[in-house]
């Protein structure tokens, strides 16, 4: 059985998202109070997943891979959106029910996979960590 997997974009213009020269995700990248917005694999190759985010997102975006095991370790409560589109989920830290606490929110920033970039059209073959 495949691990389940979600996908983060986050938009390359905001600089309040980056750190180290446009490189790694900053924790406010993944702070939202209407939850962290994601994308759930649901059985669909990477290429898909970022095909689909494309549709609703026209600004440039770094797409970065969640893992559920990540989310579990960190007591992240992960939620279907309730929007017509099945793949969309929202994470929240699971005490409160609110937005990701900071500590949460670095740890997915040091964390996640980078793996596609809008700019350069690719899938990432790399990992960005700090």
């Amino acid at each position: 059985m495949k691990k389940e997997r979600y996908y983060r974009a986050i938009e390359l213009n905001n600089r309040f998202y980056w750190r180290k020269m446009n490189e790694l995700p900053a924790p406010a990248a993944f702070i939202d109070e209407l939850g962290t917005s994601v994308e759930k694999t649901c059985g669909r190759s990477i290429k898909e997943v970022i095909d689909h985010m494309k549709i609703k997102l026209h600004l440039q975006n770094r797409y970065f891979e969640i893992t559920k095991r990540q989310c579990r370790k960190l007591k992240i409560h992960i939620q279907p959106d309730t929007t017509d589109n099945p793949f969309h989920h929202l994470l929240f830290d699971k005490k409160t029910k609110r937005e990701l606490t900071n500590s949460q929110a670095a740890y997915l920033a040091d964390n996640a996979w980078a793996v596609y970039d809008d700019r350069e059209d690719i899938v990432l073959p790399v990992r960005y960590t700090v």
